[in-house]
């Protein structure tokens, strides 16, 4: 049963009670008129705390995937400052009830009473002055928060531990977030990554009442050190609720807002470089690398085994057709199965297909390798324990792939090329050096696909926007096409080195 609205006093005619209609409408008013609707927001919130777990479900999804990242996803500062009425509104909703008691005590020891004392801080951190010479040489411990999907830490919290190891030569860094850190920051010198446990598929209580125990967690990790000693960095986290839920003293705490207004001249800068260049002003550099990642090396070993069975002649060709959940990044049937065979049109091409990783992709994959083996086209299936032993009869097929992000980048790094939709392989991708093509499709507007279109400052990564998620005929014959020739065109690039600023390193064993 939904909890009764102690606010709303007046009779007001709503769209119906299904959470993603009135996540939408909340969306449309915003869009026509600038301003949201606060009611709509506490329908949802109170729909997301409901005591029936699919009304729950189904209004925390509503809150999140339409309106908090449809508010993110529109890159201005209009949408930077309704996010934050959004959210400030589901901590009030939260704080008077059972499950927010752990909050509300915290943020009333630490004088935040009220939402506008939370955003008056929100606001003081973002004007943040350059750090000095005599301050950088003081610190002695950086906390960075992690963007909490791969892609994402690949795109942005990379180039943060890069430039941060570079610019604090004696300061050790510790990395709060997903066990993927460990993956894509393998045995880093000076990196220390901590899982806090943090569920971003969870309830709203969940995602709510998280932070007082990441705050004590952190808390207990600074307690020797003075302020002038510690520096925290937030990129913009789902951690700290997009920068409004304090960590650290503010004096410490540098806050990255990579959803703002940009200048007209900075349009079309992607997040990689808006990152590097807020770094340059808060580090005060004049530096730029490119994402990185540092793989185990048994599993780039293990990949290197696996294709050295192959006939250098061969293509080899990868591919993962992930969109994290997110149904509008993909082309609709059948356009995956004929491109993927005008693929395999080519004589002697190895096809290298990411199972992935959530349900509704592996079966698009198994539908995928029934149509392979209907043509008459070998299929076999490799899984990352597998990798050093498995042996492949065939210089021509699909090869079906299963295993975690670092083997994944491991395998992908051995084959010429890739292809992909916008998701975290791309970035993966970029960051390795591996030549691809990305089919990017479901972008809002131009500014969107910007920020998240991969930078690869060695090697090649060729973007096809993707304005038509549902072709026809005619139009699915073309966009192939299309990126079959894109494809020709980035293999003749090289495959380069990670990062030409400043190499990564592993810890001494």
């Amino acid at each position: 049963m939904i909890i009764p609205l102690p606010h709303q006093t007046t009779q007001k005619i709503l769209p119906a009670d299904e959470p993603s209609q009135l996540a939408a409408a909340v969306i449309r008013q915003w869009r026509l008129a600038g301003s949201l609707d606060l009611e709509l927001i506490d329908r949802l919130g109170h729909q997301g705390l409901d005591d029936d777990p699919a009304v729950a479900v189904r209004g925390v999804s509503a809150l999140y995937s339409i309106v908090i990242e449809g508010l993110c996803d529109d890159f201005s500062s209009s949408g930077v400052d309704a996010c934050n009425q959004v959210l400030l509104r589901l901590f009030n909703l939260i704080r008077p009830f059972a499950a927010g008691q752990e909050m509300d005590r915290l943020l009333t020891t630490l004088n935040y009473d009220s939402t506008d004392q939370l955003l008056n801080r929100y606001k003081r951190i973002q004007n943040r002055r350059p750090l000095s010479g005599s301050e950088k040489k003081k610190i002695k411990k950086i906390f960075i928060l992690s963007r909490v999907t791969v892609g994402a830490d690949v795109a942005i919290t990379s180039i943060f531990v890069q430039r941060l190891l570079f610019s604090f030569p004696r300061a050790d860094l510790v990395l709060f977030g997903p066990g993927h850190l460990q993956e894509i920051f393998y045995g880093m010198e000076r990196v220390c990554c901590l899982d806090p446990g943090y569920n971003r598929c969870g309830s709203l209580v969940e995602r709510l009442t998280f932070w007082p125990d990441l705050y004590n967690f952190v808390q207990r990790l600074w307690r020797n050190l003075r302020s002038d000693e510690v520096l925290f960095f937030d990129p913009d986290s789902r951690l700290s609720q997009l920068g409004l839920l304090p960590l650290l003293p503010e004096e410490t705490t540098c806050y990255f807002n990579s959803r703002r207004t940009l200048d007209l001249g900075d349009a079309d800068l992607s997040l990689s470089q808006i990152a590097n260049n807020w770094l340059n002003f808060i580090l005060t550099e004049n530096r730029c690398c490119p994402p990185a990642v540092l793989n185990n090396p048994d599993h780039e070993q293990a990949a290197r085994d696996f294709y050295s069975q192959f006939d250098p002649s061969v293509s080899r060709l990868a591919v993962n057709l992930g969109v994290g959940g997110d149904g509008r990044k993909r082309v609709a049937d059948p356009f995956e199965e004929q491109l993927l065979f005008s693929f395999l049109q080519k004589k002697e091409t190895l096809l290298f297909l990411d199972s992935g990783c959530d349900t509704e992709e592996k079966l698009r994959v198994e539908k995928l390798a029934y149509k392979a083996r209907e043509r008459g086209i070998a299929v076999d299936r490799v899984q990352e324990a597998q990798v050093e032993s498995k042996k492949i009869f065939f210089a021509h097929g699909m090869i079906i792939f299963e295993g975690g992000i670092s083997s994944l980048t491991a395998m992908i790094r051995q084959n010429h090329i890739f292809f992909g939709y916008d998701s975290c392989c791309q970035h993966l991708v970029t960051a390795i050096g591996v030549p691809a093509v990305i089919g990017f499709a479901g972008a809002p507007h131009q500014r969107f696909r910007a920020r998240w279109q991969p930078r690869n400052l060695s090697g090649s990564t060729i973007t096809i926007p993707i304005e038509n998620s549902e072709p026809d005929l005619h139009e699915r014959d073309l966009l192939i096409k299309k990126i079959i020739t894109a494809m020709g065109r980035a293999g003749k690039y090289p495959a380069a080195c990670m990062c030409t600023d400043q190499p990564l390193k592993r810890k001494r064993s």
